[in-house]
């Protein structure tokens, strides 16, 4: 089926084109989008069905995110808007909501957003890229592994052909562990036999001496500059860098937990909550402290709460802010959101690593490079 498992308007359009193009459907907060501009590449198209994502799009990356339903849209429609024909197109990238993939929704297989990834295939058949990248969490794998083989059919019959596997965040230098199930596909017929994933340029610091990579980014590398806040405290002049307001009781299951790494478990039972009393061993992160030298946890739409996994800074009695938040995830300091605290987060969140996009966009343009 070509498909393998990797090892590791009247609108006048231009005949040719100063950078590669990207086209982004699921752009959110704009992770994917910035890595590819990063790298290079000009996105002609961004979109996103959530306004407050596509606000916050606009004025990081300066260009319109335009609020669509990829259900109710052509794609002669998609292909006017980015001013392109059909089999111009360089790259469409596109990561679908995964809420249907995740194991807090693994009983619920009709999950709704699970179709766009059905869609998303028909989209890449009719707009006809040189190459496609599709990102999703591990559930994929499981939970949602009809849809995925539903994808890789479509394609497949289509005339492309498509490595995947599941990569981690880490070992292309994001400061974050965060593994992800990367798909890459091309109908190049003379690239086929050599397509394969980027390679990882770093690893876990035990492996550096044998794998002869860079050790992963940390927590510290990535935040340890920042300028101390207190709970409910924002800075005057750090951009997002607001920690929440937390209760007193709160406060004192936080001054509990051991600085730099320490978990729940130190904290005396007579603090837990009634929640916390019945959780099995698989929760221990919760009301946990991320270590100095490690890299985080996977940064998720709720990680400025502690009760919701080792989100506590790892000395600073708070969960951690947005901007630390943003830092974890790869975005540059000049990156600002401004939506609410709550809206904010679910944005990072659900973001794709800018360092991740970049070396995935960096290794596309490798094999554009070699067709001109």
């Amino acid at each position: 089926m070509g498909v393998e498992r990797a090892s590791k308007a009247a609108i006048s359009i231009p005949t040719q084109r100063e950078f590669y193009t990207v086209i982004d459907l699921f752009s959110g907060c704009g992770g994917m989008s910035l890595g590819f501009k990063q790298a290079g590449f000009e996105v002609v198209l961004a979109v996103d069905i959530d306004s407050n994502a596509n606000q916050e799009y606009e004025c990081n990356l300066g260009s319109i995110s335009h609020q669509i339903d990829l259900f109710e849209v052509s794609s002669d429609q998609i292909l006017n808007l980015a001013w392109i024909k059909k089999g111009e197109l360089d790259v469409l990238v596109g990561c679908p909501p995964c809420q249907g993939f995740t194991q807090l929704r693994s009983r619920n297989k009709s999950y709704q957003t699970n179709d766009l990834v059905g869609r998303m295939a028909k989209l890449v058949v009719e707009i006809n890229p040189r190459f496609v990248v599709f990102e999703n969490v591990p559930g994929l794998l499981h939970q949602g592994i009809d849809h995925f083989d539903e994808y890789l059919s479509i394609l497949a019959k289509a005339g492309y052909h498509t490595v995947y596997d599941k990569l981690q965040a880490a070992d292309y230098g994001v400061p974050q562990l965060r593994k992800r199930v990367i798909a890459l596909s091309t109908r190049i017929d003379s690239l086929k036999s050599k397509l394969s994933l980027p390679r990882a340029t770093y690893c876990n610091p035990k492996k550096v001496d044998r794998l002869k990579l860079k050790p992963w980014r940390t927590v510290r590398d990535a935040i340890s500059h920042l300028p101390p806040v207190t709970s409910g405290m924002t800075h005057s002049s750090v951009h997002n860098h607001q920690s929440v307001d937390h209760s007193k009781d709160v406060l004192e299951i936080i001054r509990h937990v051991p600085h730099d790494g320490g978990s729940r478990k130190a904290i005396p039972k007579h603090l837990w909550l009634d929640c916390h009393k019945k959780l099995d061993k698989g929760a221990e992160n919760i009301y946990g402290r991320m270590s100095w030298d490690s890299p985080s946890p996977t940064i998720s739409s709720r990680c400025n709460t502690p009760a919701c996994g080792r989100f506590i800074h790892p000395e600073q009695d708070r969960g951690i802010t947005i901007r630390e938040a943003l830092l974890l995830q790869s975005f540059p300091m000049y990156y600002r959101l401004t939506a609410s605290p709550s809206v904010a987060t679910q944005l990072v969140g659900n973001a794709m690593p800018v360092r991740f996009a970049k070396r995935i966009a960096q290794h596309i343009a490798g094999y554009l490079q070699k067709l001109k």
